[in-house]
């Protein structure tokens, strides 16, 4: 049998060898991941100012010493929830708006 040219046929159970390490590293990796807890979404302290059925207006708490005085209302879809736009600290549209001194509400 002839091998194709460049490839190496005493080199394939190494390369085979050094394959599944990798996957059993990836995999010990994923359950490892899928132990630890998630983040937790919409992390910002807020309020809820009013609620019906599944209608809620919330309004965050100020994270700047100065707040505006316009406050900025977010209307959600009703097909989203509010905490796509407050995924987790640091990658987070609210605190962004939070600390620059807006005053948040959301319905």
């Amino acid at each position: 049998m002839n091998a194709p040219a460049g490839l190496d046929l005493a080199s394939i159970p190494e390369r085979i060898q050094s394959e599944v390490g990798r996957a059993i590293q990836r995999s010990i990796k994923g359950v490892e991941y899928f132990q630890t807890s998630g983040p937790s979404l919409g992390s910002m302290p807020k309020d809820i100012l009013h609620a019906r059925g599944t209608m809620n207006l919330y309004h965050y708490r100020p994270l700047a010493d100065e707040v505006y005085r316009v406050p900025v209302l977010i209307v959600m879809a009703t097909t989203n929830r509010g905490y796509i736009l407050d995924m987790i600290p640091g990658q987070s549209f609210i605190e962004f708006l939070l600390k620059r001194g807006y005053d948040v509400y959301m319905l």
